[in-house]
């Protein structure tokens, strides 16, 4: 206690990068990990080279009267020795538009789509017997449409104000597979 010595069991090192641009947003970091414990307890830590993410949000009524949203990421998971190790891409394209009508009513459409990549090294599930491979990739894509419809309905009292809102959506999507 007196050289303020910590009881952790694993020390992270973290080196990292933010940036905020107007509707724009980016984080890119790296984090080391070293497991203090002896013998048997020492677990292999996954180190993370790097992990980057981005996001760019366009103004409102910027693209086609409606708004973008484009999102990236990417992680790597390292393990030192012969661990399994993973990396990911992923990404994402969106845009929204809102309309109020005349009559009230407030009508948004949202549209997205999404595309990941997985690779893995190492894996623990392959071995002689199986003769399956160390080495695995994946992909997998997404797209989706919803349209919401609300009728907000206020009524002004002297000291509040009271809002019901009926609120109707449909959303419709690509199937993915659901695998191992």
């Amino acid at each position: 206690r007196e050289f303020d010595f910590t009881s952790e069991d694993v020390l992270e090192n973290r080196l990292f990068a933010e940036r905020f641009s107007q509707r724009n947003y980016f984080l890119g970091r790296f984090l080391r990990f070293q497991d203090l414990r002896i013998g048997d307890n020492a677990a292999d830590q996954p180190n993370i080279f790097p992990e980057l993410y981005s996001r760019f949000l366009g103004n409102p009524n910027s693209l086609l009267g409606g708004r973008y949203d484009l999102e990236f990421s990417a992680l790597n998971l390292v393990r030192e020795g012969s661990d399994q190790d993973l990396a990911r891409l992923s990404s994402r394209a969106g845009w929204e538009k809102r309309l109020i009508h005349n009559v009230g009513l407030v009508s948004n459409l949202d549209l997205n789509l999404r595309g990941d990549v997985y690779r893995s090294n190492d894996r623990d599930i392959s071995n002689n017997v199986n003769n399956r491979s160390t080495d695995s990739t994946s992909l997998r894509g997404f797209a989706s449409a919803t349209y919401e419809a609300s009728y907000p309905l206020v009524n002004q009292l002297k000291s509040s104000q009271v809002t019901i809102e009926p609120i109707a959506a449909i959303t419709a999507g690509t199937n993915i597979d659901e695998d191992g």
